[in-house]
């Protein structure tokens, strides 16, 4: 697979510091996943999960799903997506029309999703998925819910944060 390299047209409001794209991953609540079966697009706002690789970048994120339905036929077609992540998003009002402009914080990103089979990946996934959104509890994940819940990852391949606030 080919990989172009793009450059941020407005650099200036581009954040590269690990620790502050981490900030902003706990903090967001929904990821839009971008998926493509052919030239049919699809977009699916989801819960999700993370996890960091040992220098503090984000390497994988995490997802849940039912058994079977339209996203998952869309990954087995085509296992490339994007995915977004905004907030802080303000309208920032001007005296004329053009010089409207907006406040906000958002990450793009491209990946390869994957399904989990293994018990053992699925429940890591799953903590982690929980670890977002009820940080610091813990959870039981009995056998018969891991067999029956299906769980994908999306090994991160390019992330851009921009943040304009």
């Amino acid at each position: 697979m080919e990989r172009r390299q793009y450059i941020m047209r407005r650099s200036e409001f581009e954040v590269k510091d690990p620790q502050d794209i981490r900030d902003f991953l706990t903090h967001c609540q929904v990821c839009r996943l971008a998926l493509c079966d052919g030239s049919q697009p699809y977009l699916v706002p989801l819960s999700y999960g993370m996890h960091f690789d040992d220098t503090g970048r984000l390497n994988t994120l995490y997802f849940h799903s039912a058994q079977e339905g339209r996203k998952l036929s869309y990954l087995s077609a085509n296992p490339l997506v994007c995915f977004e992540m905004d907030d802080y998003v303000q309208v920032a009002p001007a005296a004329q029309a053009c010089g409207f402009s907006m406040r906000y914080a958002s990450i793009i990103g491209t990946g390869q999703a994957k399904l989990i089979e293994d018990l053992d990946e699925k429940r890591i996934a799953l903590d982690a998925l929980m670890a977002h959104y009820a940080p610091g509890q813990s959870w039981e994940f009995p056998r018969p819910m891991l067999q029956k819940t299906c769980v994908f990852s999306v090994s991160v391949n390019e992330l851009s944060f921009k943040k304009r606030v």
